[in-house]
């Protein structure tokens, strides 16, 4: 799948709201959102783990009527039975990451927001110059997101598994491995590699990415990608 410009999306914002699906499978949706200031979604209850992520502007999050403001970089982890909704105050671009479970039914409400519903990409962890630093978001049967964060150099090698995964740039440069073919990543950028194609990615220059895998891999698979990365045991946590 070739690369997404999602700044191509804001610079056609300005014809009226707008809803454009990116990538689905059965296995995960990601639509982006182009929005104008005053624009919202209507209020909807999540029927799955759902992440909306603020790509560009000035936007806006209600969860059980709670409304949070949403800087480019922050998101906001919605899980099952959960009424939301979205808008901007400003010209706006959010990205939603869905997965719709087997079949294209309702997901499971197996799992859980790995940490606080609204993430500020002002409070992410901290690099590290051992190896890539995983911040996580949401951790379900059907869905994992986390922000990579990755300084110059560090890289999850290519491998292979049968999920779906989706990157999408938020600082720096990255180089996508897809198949057998590579692709470079600039902010506000997607990247999606299918389910059973070799994937991997490695930080040109310090990068923040977020990462969504569909469905989330099983113990021993994410134990062996892990230890691509890094050479050091697992902590049973992780």
């Amino acid at each position: 799948m070739p690369r997404i410009v999602l700044k191509d999306r804001l610079q056609s914002a300005s014809g009226g709201p707008r809803e454009e699906e990116l990538y689905s499978s059965r296995n995960i949706s990601l639509t982006v959102h182009s929005l104008e200031s005053g624009h919202s979604s209507k209020e909807s209850t999540s029927r799955s783990f759902t992440l909306l992520c603020a790509i560009a502007g000035a936007a806006w999050v209600t969860l059980r009527g709670e409304r949070s403001a949403l800087a480019p970089g922050d998101s906001a982890a919605i899980a099952p039975g959960t009424r939301f909704a979205f808008g901007a105050s400003d010209e706006s671009l959010v990205v939603e990451i869905t997965a719709p479970g087997p079949g294209g039914e309702t997901a499971s409400t197996a799992g859980k927001l790995a940490g606080p519903e609204i993430t500020r990409a002002s409070a992410l962890s901290p690099f590290s110059p051992e190896r890539f630093v995983k911040h996580p978001l949401l951790d379900s049967r059907e869905v994992r997101c986390d922000y990579l964060l990755m300084e110059a150099g560090q890289a999850l090698p290519p491998h292979n598994l049968p999920c779906d995964v989706a990157f999408i740039v938020r600082e720096g440069r990255v180089s996508v491995t897809m198949g057998s073919d590579e692709e470079e990543a600039a902010p506000g950028e997607v990247i999606v590699v299918r389910a059973n194609e070799t994937r991997g990615i490695r930080a040109i220059e310090k990068s923040i990415v977020l990462q969504a895998v569909a469905p989330r891999p099983g113990p021993e698979m994410r134990r062996e990608v892990a230890e691509l990365a890094a050479p050091e045991p697992l902590r049973d946590d992780d």
